[in-house]
């Protein structure tokens, strides 16, 4: 988090794994929160695709994470776009990990609002035997890598 505020980016990409909140503890969990904090106040924005630890006991949905702070849908792929002001910086394509679903790189297809085109995502996944198209990067915590 101290790079990312030192560096001045617009936002920070996660792509699971960042916790397991059945082992880490309130202390943790209040640690992170602080750090999304400090990020807020940079007006930096969090894009996070959770693993199955972190879903777990679906405890980080339940927590009251900062405004910037974004943890994509399981069920399905979501289309985000980030702004600097008036000016499209980036449309991010994300999804949570889901043990029943694997990750398909076909669904990740952009609805292009302009920007950069990411991909974050989390969980098993035929990312490196199916074409990627039109993404300049993929953010991919816990793919299968051949």
């Amino acid at each position: 988090m101290q790079a990312a505020v030192r560096e001045e980016v617009d936002f920070v990409v996660l792509s699971g794994d960042l916790f397991d909140p059945t082992h880490a503890g309130p202390r943790a969990v209040a640690f992170l929160r602080k750090q999304f904090e400090k990020l807020k106040s940079r007006g930096i924005s969090v894009y996070w695709a959770a693993s199955q630890d972190d879903l777990q006991e679906d405890c980080i949905r339940n927590i009251d994470w900062p405004a910037n702070v974004r943890i994509f849908s399981s069920d399905r792929v979501e289309q985000l776009t980030h702004y600097r002001g008036e000016h499209v910086i980036a449309d991010l394509l994300g999804r949570s990990c889901h043990p029943q679903k694997s990750l398909h790189a076909g669904e990740f297809l952009s609805l292009a609002v302009g920007g950069y085109q990411i991909a974050v995502m989390h969980g098993k996944s035929d990312l490196f035997n199916e074409p990627r198209q039109g993404l300049e990067y993929w953010a991919a915590g816990g793919a299968d890598v051949p």
